[in-house]
């Protein structure tokens, strides 16, 4: 695990300056605020768990004897590992304390620890179950069997008696007798009041207790092989720590001290590569190496840093240092978003007045609101500088450029006209890019040509002379006598 935060060390991530060693969750990892996003379109069912939850909060139920309640579900993520994995953890117990035990009837710490164990599959049940038979163990010898089994169950009537008098009457009882009814009186108190807070609920059952309650009977052994020969034999024996704790009467004081043992067990577990000092580490990260990236919102950016500080519980806490597993103050969220962010929004924030981070005066939403306005100024200014430019005249390939045929010596007026000469053919009044006799304008008029022959019309006859010219001349005699000669040469033959 160490070599793989180390190589992840190398690699920058979007927002983040510098790679601090052991920084248990980057800033970009979160999705959202207090636990995953119950996305289950692309998640198989087997990665899920569904709880069924009866709760006051959503309306009139089905039943006429619970008509004030009803019952839905919700769907979570499971584990599949407990070790070196402290954003699951961490959001797994921050969907059952926000979103599943508040939305359930009758709950205690021990439904929190059932919650949590009913997440878990795989490697995670089997390190889960090892915590949960310590801190059963530890529970019983340090806690129960000396503040209940050793005293409560030891308490007799005359000693009641005692617990029922008047301040000013048990000031005159001896000193052990005193302190036993003082202790007596405090563990009667506390029934009472949930006796009396549980009468009449809709959907919660009523509480009942007898003096002197029954001892606890030791939590379950771990099973292993060979061991069912107790179960078998007294036939009560709870299957595991939460059902001992629950199935007696009294387990109820004991709950809030079991879930502690168990969530600090846990917290041990999911934050062991990264050490006791996880939440300082950081802290400072955060504050020191941390570095907006320009694609980041504000409004982004301040979720994701309200996600942190939400998260900052669930850390190990660390001795003579009140910041750690604690959600971040004022100063301190106005210590981060300053070292991230003002060098992004520099000019604005100069702009606005805002130059040092003292100006902010420890106020957090005088912050939010300073950087938000930056970052409209900030967007309003690109946007304004991404806007196009319209063309203009003597440049380019544009009327009047250079490229566009040379300038004429005079550029187009006011009134739309052109005042100077033609560059190419010496006519006032156009450009010679619009000129029709250059053949580089746009207008160029390719000039007819005229065609090589014409056809004329033929004379009658050919150009012979008429009949009556003809008969006229020598060669009409000539023609007449070489007729002739052939006509009696004909008739002699025949």
């Amino acid at each position: 695990m160490n070599n793989n935060i180390k190589v992840k060390g190398l690699v920058l991530r979007n927002g983040e300056k510098n790679l601090r060693d052991n920084v248990p969750i980057r800033f970009n990892d979160w999705a959202v605020i207090g636990g995953p996003k119950k996305d289950t379109a692309d998640i198989t069912k087997t990665a899920l768990i569904k709880f069924s939850v009866l709760t006051h909060n959503h309306g009139v139920g089905g039943k006429t004897n619970i008509r004030d309640c009803s019952v839905g579900t919700k769907s979570s993520l499971k584990l599949d590992r407990l070790e070196d994995n402290p954003k699951a953890v961490v959001e797994t117990w921050q969907s059952i304390f926000n979103e599943l035990l508040p939305a359930m009837i009758d709950v205690d710490p021990i439904t929190a620890v059932e919650l949590f164990e009913a997440h878990l599959t795989g490697s995670a049940a089997k390190e889960f179950q090892q915590i949960v038979y310590q801190v059963s163990d530890d529970l019983f010898e340090k806690h129960i069997e000396v503040d209940f089994n050793m005293r409560i169950c030891r308490f007799n009537n005359p000693e009641k008696t005692n617990a029922e008098l008047d301040d000013d009457q048990r000031k005159n009882l001896p000193p052990d007798q005193r302190i036993k009814a003082v202790e007596l009186r405090r563990w009667l108190d506390k029934n009472e009041t949930r006796k009396t807070a549980r009468t009449g609920v809709l959907g919660i059952r009523e509480y009942k207790y007898s003096f002197p309650p029954e001892k606890f009977p030791r939590p379950p052994a771990r099973p292993s092989k060979g061991k069912f020969t107790t179960w078998s034999i007294s036939g009560i024996n709870a299957l595991n720590a939460n059902a001992w704790l629950r199935q007696h009467n009294h387990g109820w004081e004991f709950g809030e001290k079991y879930l502690n043992m168990v969530f600090k067990e846990v917290q041990k577990l999911a934050f062991n590569t990264f050490g006791a000092h996880a939440g300082r580490t950081q802290l400072d990260y955060l504050t020191e190496d941390l570095r907006m990236d320009p694609t980041h919102s504000m409004k982004q950016f301040f979720r994701l840093l309200t996600a942190h500080s939400e998260a900052q519980p669930y850390y190990p806490p660390v001795a003579m240092d009140p910041e750690v597993a604690v959600p971040f103050n004022e100063d301190r969220k106005i210590h981060i978003v300053w070292n991230a962010g003002f060098d992004v929004y520099k000019e604005e924030l100069t702009t606005l007045g805002l130059s040092r981070r003292e100006d902010l005066k420890s106020n957090f939403e005088t912050c939010k609101d300073k950087f938000l306005l930056a970052e409209q100024h900030r967007n309003a200014k690109e946007a304004k500088s991404s806007v196009p430019k319209k063309p203009t005249q003597g440049g380019g390939k544009n009327p009047g450029g250079k490229k566009g045929g040379g300038s004429d010596g005079k550029h187009q007026g006011g009134n739309g006209k052109f005042y100077g000469k033609c560059s190419f053919c010496g006519t006032k009044g156009h450009h010679s890019s619009t000129c029709f006799k250059n053949p580089k304008s746009t207008s160029f008029v390719k000039p007819k040509t005229k065609p090589e022959f014409q056809n004329k019309k033929r004379k009658v006859g050919g150009g012979k002379a008429s009949y009556e010219e003809w008969k006229q001349k020598k060669e009409y005699e000539q023609y007449c006598q070489e007729v002739g000669s052939d006509a009696e040469d004909g008739f002699d033959e025949a």
